[in-house]
């Protein structure tokens, strides 16, 4: 192979990464003077280590599936000042090209607790971009009180075969049901 032809082959590799780019956020809750986003509790102090910290990606504001973006990150454990904000981390959003918009919303988890941001909309960096920021994010309080833990789908499986259960054996007894042209 000539040398002509690898230097065609690597500016080629170079230029479908270059078509391929992802979209990309920078994904922190307190940039000075930029973006300031802290979680609360109602008494004002700040989330801490328990909490997770992840993006989500709403494919349209009619939809409720709501796509997971990655990596998460943990909230700031040092002064008081800092318990809200998260340890920055870049987020890919896959599928969309730099400069794209996207609508996300940031949630905040602990075991079955769930804080949420509104939504944010966002034009992406990534290429030559450099990662958003998430401008347009507002402090949350969690103000949740009591996190109720959701059923597992086996205990939902459960209650539902025993209540068609329930209903077979009464539908036996009862013998069928008759209807009447009304």
């Amino acid at each position: 192979m000539t040398t002509r032809k690898i230097a065609f082959l690597v500016a080629a590799c170079f230029a479908c990464l270059k078509l391929n780019a992802q979209g990309t956020l920078l994904f922190n809750n307190f940039v000075p003077g930029v973006v300031d986003g802290r979680f609360t509790w109602p008494s004002g102090s700040g989330f801490g280590a328990d909490w997770t910290a992840q993006l989500f990606l709403v494919p349209s504001v009619f939809e409720r599936t709501l796509i997971p973006l990655f990596p998460t990150t943990t909230f700031k454990t040092g002064s008081k000042a800092e318990l809200g904000y998260v340890f920055p981390v870049v987020v890919a959003v896959p599928d969309f090209a730099p400069g794209e918009k996207v609508l996300v919303e940031m949630r905040a988890t602990l075991d079955q607790c769930v804080a949420r941001s509104g939504f944010v909309n966002v034009s992406l960096g990534g290429g030559d971009l450099p990662p958003a920021p998430l401008v347009g994010l507002s402090s949350i309080s969690f103000i949740g009180g009591t996190c109720i833990p959701e059923p597992s789908t086996v205990l939902l499986s459960l209650i539902g075969g025993g209540v068609l259960f329930w209903r077979h054996i009464r539908r036996k007894r009862d013998g069928p049901e008759t209807h009447h042209p009304g």
